[in-house]
């Protein structure tokens, strides 16, 4: 059977600048360091498979990469005569008959020439790079749950911990001591550590801080305005991500922020109302948009006030993957796609800043929302 096509994909599943999720999609194994995986499609449309480790990595590969043939590059260094893996390639390609080599786009771009310099002509591939990637299994979505379960449990406790906790000259005290960003950001990710999952730079902003939508948070929590928590673990068994966000107050809030948090939950809401496989993701972001607007919160993107960001974006083994986005641009919702729902409002001037997100997944008639923790405003008000 005649080859049609050669592709490749490079790069390390964990922990690494190198990281590629196409990769530990198909493999399902976590390594470290960068490796080779070469794909041959066969004119029936059926592929061949191949994952090139070295001696390091042979043997747990044998055991654990799945939907792939392992193949130890010690014994071709040895058959070309030089330790260099572009060689390698070139030889594997020669043996089935192909000259040319699709590259994920992922690739660095010191990579691809070091293939060029071995006589292989390289054309760049395109995203996504496994259709079937984008659509969540059965499995996925118990993994995506699981992760979601360990993160609502967690921002629980955090309620609790703000509920018990005091206020004295407009700051939040626990025990007679001020309770920081720091302090609350360094036990959610410990919390969420104990249960299987890694979080880094968990989002806890108060006061003109939250008014910044991706600032970290530092300092003292302030009381009577917006804490906005957004917490990304994802598991560390599985890989998979979720993603929530919710916006606290603890004590009073003022009355602008009740009219903002009222607007942003209702549009945050009819998003989620429109989410529907077949359903351009531009004309649900284009809704939100106007009823903001329609609601006294027009959008100013150069005072960096209103609804600055996008509505939502994909999410699976990447806090961000296809659609990277949801916003003015088309995109087109397929049914299986997770994705998040998190429209936001920021005033910089009045130093209040609130965001809602949920994640849903894209059904045929509409959507499944797969956050369950509360976001009524009776919900985030910690007296």
């Amino acid at each position: 059977m005649s080859i049609k096509r050669a592709r490749l994909i490079y790069g390390a599943t964990y922990m690494a600048e190198t990281i590629n999720m196409d990769l530990f999609w198909l493999v399902r194994m976590q390594f470290p360091d960068p490796h080779f995986l070469l794909e041959f499609e066969h004119e029936n449309g059926r592929w061949k498979r191949f994952l090139l480790v070295g001696s390091l990595e042979f043997t747990r590969a044998k055991l654990e990469a799945k939907n792939c043939t392992v193949l130890n590059a010690e014994s071709y260094f040895k058959k070309i005569g030089e330790r260099a893996w572009s060689p390698v390639i070139k030889y594997l390609l020669k043996e089935r008959g192909m000259r040319t080599l699709e590259v994920h786009p992922l690739t660095p771009i010191e990579v691809v020439e070091h293939l060029r310099k071995a006589g292989i002509l390289i054309r760049a591939g395109a995203l996504p790079w496994f259709e079937n990637r984008i659509v969540k299994t059965r499995g996925e979505i118990g993994s995506i749950l699981k992760v979601q379960s360990h993160m609502e449990e967690v921002l629980g406790l955090v309620y609790e911990r703000l509920r018990r906790a005091s206020i004295l000259r407009g700051f939040i005290f626990e025990k007679g001591k001020a309770l920081t960003s720091e302090e609350i950001r360094s036990f959610i990710e410990f919390e969420l550590f104990k249960r299987g999952c890694a979080s880094y730079d968990t989002i806890v902003s108060s006061g003109f801080q939250s008014a910044i939508p991706h600032h970290v948070g530092e300092g003292q929590l302030r009381a009577h305005t917006s804490i906005i928590f957004d917490i990304y673990p994802y598991s560390r068994k599985t890989g998979y991500f979720s993603d929530m966000t919710r916006t606290f107050v603890k004590g009073e809030p003022l009355p602008f922020f009740i009219k903002m948090y009222t607007a942003v939950l209702e549009e945050q809401e009819l998003g989620i109302s429109m989410v529907q496989a077949g359903r351009d993701g531009r004309d649900i972001h284009t809704a939100i948009e106007k009823r903001f607007a329609e609601n006294g919160f027009k959008t100013d993107l150069a005072k960096d006030r209103g609804f600055i960001h996008g509505t939502g974006h994909g999410l699976g083994l990447l806090c961000h993957e296809p659609p990277a986005h949801i916003n003015e641009q088309s995109y087109i919702l397929s049914e299986g796609l997770v994705v998040s729902v998190e429209p936001g409002l920021y005033y910089p001037e009045k130093k209040l800043g609130v965001r809602i997100e949920d994640l849903v997944q894209v059904t045929k008639t509409g959507c499944q929302n797969l956050t369950k923790y509360p976001k009524q405003l009776k919900d985030i008000i910690i007296q």
